[in-house]
């Protein structure tokens, strides 16, 4: 009734797929877990291929890397079961009850995309180049059921949910959107258009893919001009980022701040990059990136 579909991009998925293995395996249901590599190094393919074996996993690979959405798809296209639970690779399952939570969840929202949500380290890393990203997870992306209940479709994230196979072949993720970030967003926005009920567990996985801050920077640059596509495509509902934007942009000053941003741009980033640094400041950064695409869409 189950398949699990996880991509794989450079990261090592065989203790991911074991647990989740043995915890369908103690549910006693029919159950499949796919992974898809989306263009890792030969070596981690090597790797793969020796250890992801077993009668319910499933490990291929695609030509060329296809990118987020597109390696989603794939995947939902190759499953067999009525309910798809996506998972990235770079996480881990911390709870014993995970996939029963998952089962009782089903039975209880039956036409529900169900998430599940995420969680970070309690210390931060001893690397500091990676504290950024942590420090951004553990306060930004580390949200209790309770209050993700309360704007569904904010909360949507691809890296844990559930979904029957029907709709979201009938959906799928919007294969426009390149590069990292707000594929999931849109997704969600559109599910609440179609009037689909989302409905936010607390049954989180770990996350372990921490970026170094340059990476973690680049990323979040990307992901500010893929919300700038998608609101300037009408692809998107309003976000705090987007409600920021549009009360700056009535007193006219966007203009001015980007010339300033552009120039000073290197000079930001390797400020950011040094050492940990404010969320506020690190939403302004977003907003800028954001306003840049605005005013570049024009």
């Amino acid at each position: 009734m189950l398949s699990i579909l996880i991509p794989v991009y450079n990261v090592k998925v065989d203790q991911l797929v074991a647990s989740l293995n043995d915890q369908c395996t103690r549910q006693e249901i029919t159950y499949e877990i796919i992974c898809l590599d989306d263009g890792s190094n030969e070596r981690l393919r090597d790797y793969h291929k020796a250890h992801l074996t077993g009668e319910h996993i499933v490990y291929d690979e695609v030509k060329q890397n296809l990118g987020r959405s597109s390696i989603r798809n794939t995947l939902a296209r190759q499953a067999q079961y009525p309910f798809l639970l996506f998972l990235d690779g770079d996480q881990a399952i911390t709870r014993p009850d995970f996939i029963q939570l998952y089962l009782k969840a089903i039975k209880s929202h039956p036409q529900a995309v169900l998430c599940g949500g995420t969680i970070y380290s309690q210390d931060p890393p001893k690397d500091r180049s990676y504290v950024l990203h942590w420090h951004y997870g553990k306060y930004r992306e580390e949200v209790p059921a309770y209050v993700r209940f309360q704007s569904p479709q904010r909360h949507f994230h691809s890296n844990n949910f559930l979904i029957a196979k029907d709709l979201f072949i009938d959906i799928r993720f919007d294969t426009t959107i390149k590069g990292y970030g707000y594929e999931d967003l849109e997704l969600g926005h559109r599910l609440t258009q179609l009037h689909k009920k989302i409905v936010h567990i607390e049954n989180p996985v770990l996350h372990l893919g921490l970026k170094p801050s340059y990476k973690f920077l680049a990323d979040l640059k990307s992901a500010s001009a893929n919300l700038s596509f998608l609101y300037a495509q009408n692809k998107i509902g309003d976000t705090p980022l987007i409600l920021w934007y549009n009360r700056i942009k009535i007193f006219r000053l966007w203009k001015p701040l980007i010339l300033v941003f552009r120039a000073q741009e290197q000079r930001m980033l390797q400020w950011f990059e040094s050492q940990h640094r404010p969320l506020l400041l690190l939403d302004a950064l977003k907003l800028l990136y954001f306003a840049q695409g605005q005013q570049n869409d024009k």
